[in-house]
């Protein structure tokens, strides 16, 4: 007898990295034992990504956006009514914040679920402080991206089980890509906000572009920060460095780049990252929480820059070491494609298979 599994969502409309594993994954498990749906507390009951036809799609509030706080009782009914009409042995809660309702709920349903972290645990942006907590006490399992997470959840945490929570990577949405012929590029993928440093990123590349004009440097995403960051580049006179906002061709950037950056201040699991190694693409990266380590060799598939006051210097002097050697940052993209087979769908998968089958054993 196959299974009901929910994947419970804030908006699956939505274009992110998030959106985007969740379709992976619950495409992966819909070719399985299982029925797979997806319940979105708002959106347009669409999605930008491909999903099994047979996987259902599912909306509370049929808007672009709510305000969870002010909303909250509003959401909490819908959600008893949907439940009633539509059964489920696991629902996944995509985002810890989204604890808090399941786990109110579930207890009048008999059903188990299990907290996705997508941030990481000192991400407190909106209700996640709260959704770990209820995470921690009543969900049956937290999945985490990262190692590193996982071990900050049991770090803060002394009561919590070991057993309760796991880490698992989120998967490459290319599979088997493979590498290119590379051009003198560099790409920087993300959105354009304080937070991921693409201001600094131009601090890095003002040094570099009148030693080597021949790379280029193309930023894709849009946001806030996009008529400053224009600034800066117009102001020095970078014309080997441009903005593209964004752009949903992303394999043919993968395909012909011989470097990606990261100049984040903190992040979950980079999926940029990730989508690089498969098209193998070595990864230049500050150092930070979560991420980072996880994904790079340091020497072998990349370089992290370590923090500290002198770190936009060091990132050029990186630069500069693999754009005077071809045949070591061909070696390093050559790794880079041999480490990604770890985010293989079928490597993934199977883990989330392990987890949603140990909690319907329980029921």
């Amino acid at each position: 007898m196959k299974r009901n599994v929910v994947f419970f969502i804030q908006n699956f409309s939505r274009t992110g990295g998030s959106e985007r594993a969740v379709s992976l994954i619950a495409n992966y498990l819909a070719e399985k034992q299982y029925n797979i749906s997806i319940l979105s507390i708002c959106g347009n009951n669409t999605c930008y990504f491909k999903v099994n036809k047979n996987i259902q799609i599912y909306t509370l509030i049929e808007k672009n956006q709510v305000d969870n706080r002010r909303e909250f009782l509003d959401i909490y009914f819908r959600l008893i009514h949907f439940y009633k009409v539509h059964s489920f042995d696991v629902c996944i809660d995509v985002f810890a914040s989204l604890s808090i309702y399941t786990n109110l709920i579930k207890r009048y349903f008999k059903m188990k679920n299990v907290t996705w972290e997508h941030y990481n645990y000192f991400n407190n942006m909106g209700f996640n402080k709260i959704g770990r907590w209820f995470a921690i006490k009543f969900s049956d399992r937290i999945v985490t991206l990262t190692e590193t997470d996982r071990d900050n959840y049991l770090n803060n945490n002394k009561n919590l089980e070991a057993e309760k929570i796991i880490h698992i990577y989120n998967p490459s949405p290319f599979q088997n890509a493979g590498v290119n012929v590379k051009e003198k590029l560099v790409i920087a993928v993300g959105r354009l906000e304080k937070l991921k440093g693409f201001d600094q990123l131009l601090d890095i590349w003002g040094r570099l572009a009148p030693l080597y004009p021949e790379w280029k440097l193309q930023i894709i995403g849009e946001g806030e920060e996009w008529n400053s960051l224009q600034t800066i580049i117009d102001e020095k006179a970078m014309t080997n460095a441009e903005l593209l906002g964004k752009r949903s061709n992303m394999k043919d950037f993968y395909q012909k780049a011989a470097i990606l950056v990261s100049t984040s201040e903190r992040e979950g699991l980079p999926m940029t990252m990730i989508e690089a190694q498969s098209f193998g693409v070595p990864i230049v990266s500050f150092d930070y929480e979560t991420g980072p380590k996880d994904i790079i060799t340091p020497g072998v598939d990349g370089i992290i820059i370590a923090q500290g006051d002198d770190r936009n210097r060091r990132m050029a002097q990186e630069l500069m070491y693999l754009f005077e050697r071809s045949e070591l940052l061909k070696k390093m993209g050559n790794q880079a494609y041999i480490s990604s087979k770890r985010f293989e769908i079928k490597n993934i998968g199977c883990k989330w298979n392990v987890v949603i089958d140990g909690l319907i054993g329980e029921r």
